[in-house]
């Protein structure tokens, strides 16, 4: 991510480029609202979606039944902090994915 000059500006620091602590705190403020801006986005949640798959996979066949498993009370809870970072997150397709219902994109397997 790049702080522009004019970024700075939004913050009130016109002067130069001082290292001071005005200026790294306006441009962490910068930063994160940036970050926050951007959020989470499609790839991101299929990322998390094939990482928790391979980990109820892989518990079935090292640990068989008694294996730790993500519990549809984790994955409901992952699935409203996916919700709160995207407003475009579509849950029910996700937990499909999760689940073998659908593919990544939510298309029936």
């Amino acid at each position: 991510m790049i702080v522009t000059k004019k970024d700075m500006e939004i913050f009130g620091h016109k002067d130069d480029w001082g290292v001071d602590c005005l200026y790294r705190n306006a441009a962490q403020k910068l930063l994160d609202a940036k970050l926050k801006e951007v959020g989470q986005d499609k790839k991101d949640f299929i990322s998390l979606a094939d990482t928790i798959r391979e980990h109820n996979r892989v518990e079935q066949v090292a640990m068989g039944v008694s294996g730790q498993f993500f519990s549809e009370d984790h994955l409901q809870t992952l699935a409203d902090f996916c919700k709160s970072q995207n407003p475009s997150f579509d849950r029910e397709k996700w937990l499909g994915y999760i689940n073998g219902d659908n593919g990544p994109n939510g298309g029936k397997r």
